[in-house]
């Protein structure tokens, strides 16, 4: 057992794309339901996953609640395993990613659904297309992000917004979902895009704690590496190699906790530290440089 609750999010993908077997899933799983993971979201890439019902059906022995995230048709599952998860996650970056998703899709009757997003510098307004087509076809939850880079995308300047770009996407967001109440749930990852935004119920649903990356949340990539969040680009270890209790207790788990709990120097003198504690550290080390503790959230 953990002594803290912890969320998982875990990419899967066919072996011919890279991903580990069909045991090493399985073992995996087996490793998470043993330490009571209290949420697992199991996203899906480049094609079908075999043995995923499997993995689910494990992950809820446990406890877990498991949703499934797909962000290509190729990769969503037959309709039969939808029923055995917890809710449907549509991970898109635009609206025409959503369409294709959203095209000839039967859900399991009752079936909770959701999309997902990661504000970026370009994609501000495809974002309110995409929020506006959901809620159109009766989509009322919504989740902005935290970004990948881990996969590839290990630079942290395409998620950095400028003023100008977070006034106009507020404007155009708060235009749309602020009319619908508390009928619509926001989540939104960038602690100062939630603090500006001005929507029923959205500031008074956070007490931010910190970056819980590395405690409250871990993510294991295609190949079995885990990381302490998919933002911050530093492996713990290898799940086909070793078990998520060996590296949770690990001497480099901790030092990175410690390092990620830290108040970076170049915040010190701000009188908002104490509550936004440096914001998102992983976007902070990609820019700063994950060997300097002192580097500020570039979204500050």
């Amino acid at each position: 057992m953990l002594s803290a609750p912890l969320r998982v999010y875990w990419d899967l993908c066919p072996e011919s794309s890279g991903g580990i077997s069909a045991g090493d899933a399985e073992a995996i799983a087996g490793q998470l339901t043993a330490l009571r993971v209290f949420f697992v979201t199991l996203r899906l890439l480049d094609g079908k996953r075999d043995g995923l019902g499997a993995v689910i059906s494990m992950l809820k022995t446990g406890g877990a609640r498991v949703v499934v995230s797909v962000s290509s048709p190729e990769s969503m599952p037959e309709r039969d395993t939808l029923e055995v998860a917890g809710g449907l996650d549509l991970y898109v970056r635009d609206k025409v990613a959503f369409d294709s998703l959203l095209r000839g899709l039967v859900l399991p009757e009752g079936m909770p659904l959701s999309v997902s997003t990661v504000p970026d510098s370009s994609n501000l307004a495809e974002i309110v297309k995409v929020v506006k087509a959901a809620l159109g076809s009766g989509i009322k939850t919504f989740y902005l992000i935290n970004p990948d880079l881990v996969n590839g995308a290990n630079y942290a300047s395409a998620y950095t917004l400028s003023a100008a770009q977070r006034a106009e996407f507020k404007a155009a967001i708060e235009g749309v979902l602020k009319p619908l109440g508390d009928d619509v749930r926001l989540f939104v990852h960038d602690l100062f895009l939630h603090k500006a935004l001005d929507l029923p119920g959205l500031g008074g649903r956070i007490e931010y704690a910190g970056c819980q990356a590395g405690d409250a949340i871990a993510y294991i990539d295609k190949k079995g590496l885990v990381y302490p969040c998919a933002t911050l680009a530093q492996p713990l270890g290898d799940l086909t190699k070793e078990t998520l209790k060996e590296v949770w207790g690990s001497d480099l788990r901790r030092s990175i906790r410690e390092r990620l709990v830290a108040i970076p120097g170049e915040c010190a003198p701000c009188r908002d530290a104490g509550d936004c504690k440096g914001g998102c550290r992983g976007l902070a080390w990609a820019a700063g440089g994950p060997n300097s503790n002192d580097s500020k959230d570039p979204n500050c």
